[in-house]
């Protein structure tokens, strides 16, 4: 199963985008649609239970450019790509810890969707995102993971395993993400 934590909306193309590298990346094509969102959070945990450290992102998300956007998570439904990633450090409120994962530092990403082959699936994603429901998930492969309530590190053996400690062993247990590598991306929409 998947769980959703970052929205991601359709981009109008004649509408404003906030950072640059969008600005630059966007070209007004019919055969190609935008998508703008937040990739993801760091220094909490998303809905997963993953956690991506600051430091590791700032070395790492430059790298969620070029990989391939699929359609819930199926690798071999790839509609379009990442064409721009930009992390975002806002200035920290120490008084509102309870919106960390909506302040604090993220990184947002932008994906082209070649909608003129995947015409079907387009027209799904612009009525998600006409009903607020469309929403990106990353995909990363860790070198290792590193459990925030004991320490304890093991070797990435995917969401589950028994080399794991017993705070990591559940697939939604607490992970903190060593070293990710970006290796794509979903577009997730309700069934």
């Amino acid at each position: 199963s998947v769980t959703i934590a970052t929205q991601a909306s359709v981009v109008v193309e004649d509408r404003e985008v906030a950072w640059a590298a969008a600005k630059q990346q966007i070209q007004t094509r019919p055969d190609m649609g935008w998508l703008v969102g937040r990739y993801l959070a760091t220094d909490v945990a998303n809905e997963n239970g993953h956690i991506f450290r600051l430091e590791d992102i700032r070395k790492a998300y430059k790298r969620i450019v070029h990989t391939p956007l699929n359609m819930l998570h199926r690798s071999t439904n790839v509609l379009g790509t990442f064409v721009a990633a930009e992390l975002v450090e806002p200035a920290p409120h120490p008084s509102d810890t309870a919106n960390a994962a909506l302040d604090g530092p993220h990184v947002e990403a932008l994906a082209a969707v070649w909608r003129y082959v995947f015409p079907q699936e387009w027209a799904t994603i612009r009525q998600a995102n006409e009903d607020g429901t469309l929403f990106y998930s990353m995909e990363a492969i860790p070198k290792s993971v590193t459990c925030p309530s004991c320490d304890s590190t093991s070797a990435y053996a995917g969401p589950v395993s028994d080399t794991y400690c017993d705070h990591m062993a559940a697939s939604a247990g607490p992970k903190i993400l060593d070293a990710p590598l970006f290796v794509g991306g979903a577009i997730v929409v309700p069934p």
